[in-house]
Formats: structure tokens, sequence, C-alpha cells
């Protein structure tokens, strides 16, 4: 028996993924050069926290390059954009295993662990790193 589930992803809790995987749960394996910082100062608006700009500015159809923190001047490893997002919470709703840190950020219940999984799903489709 297979039953495929559509579910909705607000702004708030996107917004509460990105801030805690940029500010923490994610930093030993993503990083951020200038020209993504400068794709997201150029698509978002000034005054708020950084990690709050980042989504404002895919939202404003930007997409961000992210690059592992071990080789910053290397090829990116994946882009964050509308299309990613949607497209990683897809594979990880897909992921039996893995959907369970999606539900827990839907139900309020997100940490450190749950974020950075769907963080990755968001940047690479898969989860790489942990």
């Amino acid at each position: 028996m297979e039953i495929k589930l559509d579910i909705v992803v607000k702004d708030e809790v996107l917004s509460d993924i990105i801030t805690t995987a940029i500010e923490g749960a994610s930093n030993y394996w993503y990083f951020l050069n200038e020209d993504a910082c400068d794709i997201i100062h150029s698509n978002s608006e000034g005054g708020k926290p950084f990690s709050v700009r980042i989504l404002d500015a895919v939202k404003n159809g930007a997409e961000i390059p992210v690059h592992d923190i071990e080789d910053t001047d290397g090829e990116c490893i994946g882009v964050l954009s509308s299309e990613s997002i949607r497209t990683g919470l897809q594979k990880i709703m897909d992921d039996e295993v893995m959907q369970k840190f999606l539900m827990s950020e839907i139900e309020g219940n997100g940490d450190g662990e749950s974020s950075d999984v769907v963080f990755q799903f968001m940047v690479m489709g898969e989860y790489v790193y942990g």
C-alpha cells in the first residue's frame, strides 16, 4: 500500500530551518562565499538578520551557491533556491527514514539535527554530511 501526502511548509518553518542551520547546526559543512553574500544582500531588504535575509532573497528569485567549508574556492556543492527547496522537501518526504526530520520542524519540535538534515536536502537534494 502506498499513500502520497501533500504537505504545506510555511515560511515560518522554512525561516526556522534556515536560521538554525546557518547560525550553527550546519556550520561544519557549508560555506557562503562573497558571491553568495552579495546575492543575498542584493535580493533582500536590509535591517534583518542575515539568516532571515537568505529566505527573503530566495523568495525574490535568488539562487544562492553553497560551498563545502573544506573547499571554499572549489565548485559549489549545491544551490539554495525556490526550486531546490521545493525539490529537496519533496525528496525528504519521499524518504520514509528522513521525513521525520521535516515533520519535527513542521510540528514545532525541530532542533539542530533536524534543521541540518532538512537544510542539506534543500541545498543538495540529499543527506550528505552527518
